[in-house]
């Protein structure tokens, strides 16, 4: 070798030296290690020497990095140089950016003993198999003619990167990294190889691209171009209904199509920017999960499974494995996704939710309409073909099994209004019967607030402010000393699918009372249902007040058996004038056989019994009091005798008030609606009539509020729908608009030449072309040369926002 050499070598070492341990390189030595120079890594110090060997004696030329060697792990890269009558020793640890100098002696050795190795000093056996060389070089200088490269970029912020480089850099410029076409807006030097450069353009979310221009390394090495991508992380709230859950497997076996024998649980990004997941949790009443590290595309589907093999292997990027996601049960579970303590997505589900055709395991559950996110009623379906589509677009739904010519619906139910309650004397809940929609303060212009328009009978509008939102609806503050009983109308109110509301006018009571005798009827019955369907009794409120049914009895009494007493409502339930409601122990099959619609009026009675299919006397009470509400007698010998089969025909009342224990007024349901009509209009009705003319007002009101309909248009808000029955045809009627006090309102009187009987619409046209909302009366005078006059004044109410 000449006499300008290098010895470079990396030693890592698994135990911790002493002296009778220690590893040592030879440089420049003769064969016999008489002459030369040894390095000596350990020994008593724990430190580096370097030792001149003269004819076999040593002598320590430089001794330093005392401890360096005191742990049980340590590695140490040596450079070792000599230059004429000069030995230089450098060493660093593997973490380190630069050599560190240990120190230079005189060099008189002769440049010709040319022998160089390693040896290593053990005291026993538990040394052996603890050293590693993991690089040895002896050679002429190494001059660095390799030009610097980028190996790394981490978006440490939304707009800095951090760049790594495989060597030391000279100091740059700004203007040297580029982002979107951006220069830097100032860069930081961690280190010679670390540079943190903050951009005036970042993508949240996605790849950027920086762009490094002219980089020298401390040799001049110039890198023309180097570019490297990463993501730009940046933090994504999640709000309610952002993240849903859009399909559901629990009972995988038999395996149907390709799907594998595992549940899985299948989410949706409804948004139109990407989420990050790690910040959500899934749990069910058991067990609690957080969600992976994992950016989801908008509009995307995820896959969540907890299948160590690789059935999922085939959805690729579209599926993740939880190791503790929750177990979900068949029969039925609560799923939710949360936000911190925030609910995202809420999924109660039931094994009533599959098709008939459908059950028994093998097909995922799947959500039907996927704009409805936050409504789960109505709004899944069972998979029809391959058992499921996870990570795919949704199945369409097959019809639901009926006596109805129904196609299956896409959409679920409308949302109404089901109710209303006061919390104090002053404040008004109005109760919807989903969740109401959420507000969005950050959207410009603001949503508009629900409005409630309240017409108390005393005739004067009531001022009423917006409060906030309840779980299920919406609190309003009155401008009234005591609740008040009024006609209401309530808008801009949406449910949280953001869909218009129907029922939106409606009756304010002040209080509920327990139904009295005859104020609650029974209305159609059940007693001897199709395969696959179950026995019900529907019930209606005959009165002009609110009933409360909590604690309603259903008395059945028959041949030779004891009374058995049924708790139908155990809970707080109000029922209205003229509503109706349907007693069953499967309201939801009930409602989806019939129609979804009316499910708000289906209420689930848990020991609902099988009625006998031959007969029985009912009797409503409540609370095992001695005094009957209604009471029937029902056999089936009462259905229409030209049927072939009556399973799965009701008997409906034709008229409300018709007292129920009189058979003539029950009828078989006609075979155009199904043969039954749950919570629903009853299809043999008539309109019960006294005997007389005298006895009965000719006149009646179809609309008695004016102002916009349910779904907030203004059609027909200027016109009362008249209807009208009169002794013979030809009198001539005489119509005006007055206020409560006596005021003429209406101009012209309006008149018209009517026949025997109809509907006559009636234009509401003002004195200044203007109505304040309020009580109004419609006066009519009928005048007929041959009979006598009929007059008669009907109330009717205007309310328009």
């Amino acid at each position: 070798m000449d006499s300008n050499t290098w010895l470079e070598a990396t030693f890592s070492l698994e135990i911790n030296p002493s002296s009778a341990n220690y590893v040592e390189a030879y440089f420049h030595c003769d064969s016999s290690r008489q002459n030369g120079w040894i390095i000596r890594l350990g020994d008593t110090d724990d430190d580096i020497q370097l030792i001149l060997l003269k004819k076999g004696a040593a002598q320590i030329i430089l001794k330093g990095a005392k401890g360096y060697f005191n742990r049980t792990k340590s590695n140490i890269t040596l450079r070792v140089v000599k230059q004429p009558e000069q030995i230089i020793v450098l060493y660093k640890d593997s973490a380190w950016e630069k050599f560190q100098c240990l120190g230079a002696g005189i060099d008189t050795m002769s440049y010709l003993q040319s022998y160089h190795g390693w040896g290593i000093s053990q005291s026993g056996s538990s040394a052996a198999g603890k050293h590693k060389v993991e690089q040895w070089y002896i050679g002429p200088p190494r001059p660095d003619r390799t030009p610097p490269q980028l190996t790394n970029i981490l978006w440490i912020k939304p707009n800095i990167a951090r760049l790594q480089f495989s060597e030391p850099l000279q100091i740059p410029e700004q203007q040297q990294f580029i982002c979107n076409y951006n220069a830097a807006d100032s860069i930081a030097a961690i280190n010679s190889r670390i540079i943190i450069a903050k951009f005036p353009k970042v993508y949240c979310n996605q790849f950027n691209t920086v762009h490094c221009q002219n980089l020298l390394d401390t040799a001049n090495n110039v890198s023309a171009h180097l570019q490297d991508s990463g993501i730009a992380e940046c933090n994504t709230p999640i709000y309610f209904n952002q993240i849903i859950f859009t399909e559901i497997m629990v009972d995988p076996t038999p395996q149907v199509g390709y799907l594998p024998n595992a549940q899985y649980i299948e989410i949706y990004n409804t948004t139109d920017t990407a989420k990050w997941l790690h910040t959500l949790s899934l749990s069910d009443p058991q067990t609690s999960c957080a969600l992976p590290k994992y950016l989801l595309p908008p509009k995307a589907f995820i896959v969540l499974h907890d299948t160590p093999d690789s059935a999922f292997n085939y959805l690729k990027k579209k599926a993740i494995r939880i190791n503790n996601l929750p177990h979900f049960n068949i029969d039925g579970d609560e799923i939710l996704l949360m936000y911190t303590r925030d609910t995202i997505h809420q999924l109660t589900y039931s094994d009533n939710w599959y098709h008939p055709l459908y059950k028994g395991g093998g097909y995922a559950l799947e959500k039907t309409d996927l704009t409805c996110g936050c409504i789960n009623d109505f709004n899944w379906h069972s998979n029809h073909d391959l058992g499921g589509t996870p990570g795919e677009t949704n199945s369409t739904p097959l019809p639901w099994p009926s006596p109805r010519s129904v196609n299956a619906k896409s959409e679920p139910p409308k949302s109404r209004i089901i109710e209303h309650h006061w919390r104090t004397k002053q404040m008004l809940e109005i109760k919807c019967n989903v969740s109401p929609e959420r507000f969005d303060f950050s959207v410009r212009p603001p949503q508009p607030s629900p409005k409630l328009i309240l017409i108390p009978n005393s005739g004067d509008t009531l001022n009423t402010t917006f409060v906030h939102n309840t779980t299920n609806g919406w609190l309003f503050h009155i401008d009234s000393n005591e609740p008040v009983e009024a006609k209401a109308i309530i808008i801009n109110a949406k449910d949280c699918a953001h869909r218009s509301l129907i029922d939106t006018q409606f009756q304010v009571f002040t209080s509920t009372y327990s139904p009295q005798p005859k104020e609650l009827q029974f209305n159609e019955i059940m007693f001897n249902a199709s395969d696959g369907s179950v026995d019900f009794i529907e019930l209606v409120n005959t009165c002009d007040k609110a009933i409360q049914l909590q604690g309603l009895e259903l008395l059945i009494d028959n041949d030779q058996q004891i009374t058995q007493r049924i708790l139908l409502c155990n809970e707080q339930k109000n029922l209205y004038p003229n509503q109706i409601i349907c007693f069953s122990s499967d309201p939801y099959t009930l409602a989806k056989t019939y129609n979804p619609e009316r499910y708000t009026f289906h209420q689930y009675c848990s020991t609902f019994p099988n009625l006998s299919a031959s007969g029985a006397g009912l009797q409503l009470a409540l609370n095992n009091s001695p005094n009957i509400i209604d009471i029937m007698q029902y056999y089936e010998s009462m259905h229409h005798s030209l049927l072939i089969e009556t399973k799965g025909v009701s008997l409906e009342k034709n008229h409300p008030t018709a007292p129920s224990s009189s058979p003539p007024f029950w009828f078989s349901a006609s075979s155009t609606i199904g043969f039954a009509t749950p919570a629903e209009s009853n299809s043999q009705q008539i309109n019960l009539r006294t005997a007389t003319i005298k006895n009965k007002k000719c006149f009646s009101l179809l609309n008695t509020v004016l102002g916009p309909n349910s779904r907030g248009n203004a059609e027909n808000t200027n016109t009362l729908m008249l209807s009208f029955q009169m002794p013979q045809p030809g009198y001539i009627l005489t119509a005006g608009i007055y206020n409560l006090h006596g005021g003429l309102m209406g101009v012209p009187i309006y008149q018209a030449l009517i026949g025997k009987e109809g509907i006559l619409p009636i234009p509401i046209q003002m004195l200044n072309g203007t109505l304040s909302n309020g009580n109004y009366i419609l006066h009519i005078d009928a005048f007929h040369r041959e009979a006598d006059i009929c007059t008669q004044n009907l109330r009717w109410i205007y309310m328009n926002p």
